[in-house]
């Protein structure tokens, strides 16, 4: 029985489930992403600084996104 609920919960997507949450904590833990970001991402929609396609995110405008990763570039 155990076995069974093992290799359902590796082999039905429950390892890429738990490697998702398990980066959510780290980062939240961290304090470099909020836990609960879907929010925060919605919000970014609503004022047109994202744009949502399927699950994901992405920059609609370019100078913002260059503006960020400048940041990142700066943080390292």
């Amino acid at each position: 029985m155990s076995f069974s609920l093992f290799s359902s919960f590796y082999y039905g997507g429950g390892q890429a489930f738990a490697q998702h949450f398990c980066l959510r904590f780290v980062l939240a833990y961290s304090g470099t992403f909020p836990f609960f970001c879907i929010p925060f991402l919605n919000y970014c929609t609503e004022r047109r600084l994202l744009q949502r396609i399927g699950g994901r995110y992405r920059f609609i405008h370019r100078e913002l996104l260059e503006h960020f990763a400048k940041q990142a570039e700066v943080g390292r």
